[in-house]
């Protein structure tokens, strides 16, 4: 044979074999036994390279050839160059990372043999664990096959974007829940007749909790790392889904924190209260060490006589809800009883000589925010709030309260939050103003006011509906804007009804859910002439739970336009099928006429008296 034939032909097995791997080896999920095949061929390849070589050599056939220009003709494709020591290493402790995780999955086990209070605790550790592990299950066969395709064919952000995908709640939860679940193993850990090898195994899972955390940062290290010699693009991607992961503990953490304090300060209040702190909707901040400076206040008082009047009290926590502002002192601390009064434990309680005392700001008190002073004037970290309200016109009262908070991301929550009270403050005076002239020129006296909406689809006859209430027998009316108030007598008892129209907000979502929060009831009206109306009110229903925050809350179901036989299109058993299913009660009525609809507003009152039982009266 011609030494260049030899040459050549030991050359295209070198390039055919290469081929080959290059084929196989992009199968590694579909294949476990791919990459074995792949490296096998690989290996003889070079044997057969090296033996051949040894031989023409031997034999004189390849005397004249030098082997340096053997070399680019022998040489493997780049692609197919050997894995990088940091891909190798970071593989190697996804394995260690997973066996750590598992070993949550082993304790489990243990624990169910055991009867006790922990293995109730620990079981949503568990079931967060389970998911966690099936995660990184997933990332790490995704990551072993792509350490064996050739290096140009990696998607690194592939990887990484499937993997977010299944990682950003499991993540959360687990993170967000670590606290909780150290307490649960330790709780686990301290109960009686716990063997020594299930108390060690406690112990691992100790040490196992902070670790996703950790991992999280060594996965954006090892991402930096690739940045160095690989495609930018890819690995920004990749790096943009790891942050959507952390981005996600960080909030999930947040909604942990806020749930835990709202919980902290429920417990410590007896029934009453805790119905009413329920009623303040979500806790958006809270701050422990708040000092608050507490003043009794009137217009006419002038400002030294008002300094001369203040003093300090020191508090333990500050809450900031979406309807109230809410700051709380341990018992025998020096306050003003008639604020305290408002909302302070039952003196029967069991715990009342323990309980804090609160003090409570609502949402007409957020309203009458007077102060914000920037943190430039008190220092780094701090600011100053000041609002002022009153139980009744004769005893006006005053409060500010200097917070501090640890760091400068909580400081800017609060400033932001409560500038964009103090501007809705700015908003609603003109109203309230308008609304005490109304109040000034009453003569009759109500017992309690009732803030009803009627929502429904465009088109229902939703106005005709409302005004056709208003405009019947009442004792006095005026009209504010969209909400219009109605004084009647239901059940005997003297009651002021203002009726918000929804009639035209019904696309704006922002309107619509404002609607919902400041209201107690809701009349959800469809016409019986367009199912596609009736069709809505599902929708209505739930985004006012949500809103709402609750299971139940008083609404009426109304079909309207009742009186239009022969357009029906929804019939009176559907209508009452749809009520049962919402769990409320259900009218027909005519707008046109007035059937049935004062009857749906008296319905709805009195429905929202028997949600709020005695607060009513």
């Amino acid at each position: 044979m011609d030494p260049l034939s030899a040459i050549a032909s030991v050359a295209g097995i070198i390039s055919a074999a290469s081929q080959a791997i290059t084929v196989l080896k992009p199968f590694v999920t579909a294949n476990k036994d791919a990459p074995k095949i792949a490296t096998e061929v690989l290996s003889e390849v070079l044997a057969v390279k090296t033996r051949v070589l040894s031989e023409l050599s031997k034999a004189g056939i390849v005397q004249d050839v030098k082997f340096d220009s053997l070399r680019p003709v022998m040489s493997l494709p780049d692609s197919l160059s050997p894995d990088m020591p940091e891909i190798e290493e970071f593989v190697s402790k996804e394995r260690a990372y997973l066996a750590r995780l598992e070993c949550l999955l082993r304790l489990e086990d243990q624990i169910r043999s055991h009867t006790g209070a922990f293995a109730i605790a620990a079981y949503s550790l568990f079931l967060q664990a389970r998911v966690l592990v099936d995660t990184q299950r997933r990332l790490l066969l995704r990551l072993e096959g792509l350490a064996l395709q050739p290096y140009n064919s990696r998607t690194w952000s592939g990887v990484f974007r499937d993997w977010s995908s299944m990682a950003s709640e499991s993540y959360s939860r687990f993170v967000a829940g670590e606290k909780h679940a150290k307490a649960a193993l330790l709780l686990a850990m301290n109960a009686e007749n716990v063997p020594d090898k299930l108390q060690a195994l406690i112990g691992d899972a100790l040490t196992v909790i902070p670790l996703p955390s950790q991992r999280l940062g060594e996965y954006r290290v090892f991402i930096e790392e690739l940045l160095q010699h690989d495609d930018d693009s890819q690995m920004e991607k990749a790096l943009k889904c790891l942050a959507e992961v952390v981005e996600g503990i960080c909030v999930a953490k947040a909604e942990q924190e806020l749930h835990d304090a709202k919980t902290d300060l429920v417990t410590l209040l007896d029934q009453g209260s805790q119905a009413f702190v329920k009623s303040l909707g979500n806790i958006l901040l809270f701050e422990d060490n708040a000092i608050i400076e507490a003043f009794d206040c009137d217009d006419r008082m002038t400002a030294k006589a008002r300094s001369s009047s203040t003093y300090r009290v020191a508090l333990t926590k500050l809450y900031l809800f979406e309807d109230a502002l809410l700051y709380m002192t341990p018992a025998g601390q020096p306050s003003n009883s008639r604020l305290n009064d408002q909302l302070r434990p039952s003196p029967t309680h069991e715990r009342y000589r323990q309980a804090p005392q609160l003090i409570v700001a609502k949402v007409q008190v957020i309203r009458t925010l007077e102060e914000l002073e920037p943190a430039a004037r008190r220092g780094p970290k701090r600011f100053k709030i000041s609002w002022s309200f009153s139980s009744s016109e004769d005893m006006p009262y005053g409060c500010s309260a200097v917070v501090t908070v640890p760091t400068d991301a909580q400081h800017e929550k609060w400033m932001g939050e409560l500038k964009r009270l103090r501007s809705f403050a700015r908003e609603m005076s003109s109203q309230s103003q308008a609304q005490a002239r109304h109040e000034k020129a009453k003569t009759l006296t109500y017992l309690r006011e009732y803030n009803i909406a009627v929502m429904g689809g465009a088109g229902v006859n939703k106005s005709a509906f409302t005004m056709n209430f208003l405009t019947s027998k009442f004792l006095g009316e005026y009209n504010d804007g969209d909400r219009s108030s109605i004084e009647c007598v239901i059940d005997d008892q003297i009651a002021r009804v203002n009726v918000l129209n929804t009639a035209g907000a019904e696309e704006y979502s922002a309107m619509m859910e404002h609607s919902m929060k400041t209201n107690e009831g809701f009349l959800l009206v469809y016409s019986v002439t367009s199912r596609y109306s009736f069709e809505e009110i599902s929708t209505y229903q739930r985004q006012i739970l949500r809103v709402k925050d609750k299971d139940f809350y008083p609404m009426i179901l109304v079909g309207d336009n009742c009186g239009q036989e022969t357009g029906r299109d929804v019939s009176t058993i559907e209508g009452t099928a749809l009520a049962q299913s919402l769990g409320c009660p259900f009218v027909e009525t005519d707008g046109s006429t007035g059937l049935n609809v004062e009857k749906a507003f008296f319905d709805l009152v009195r429905a929202i008296r028997k949600y709020n039982g005695s607060y009513d009266y």
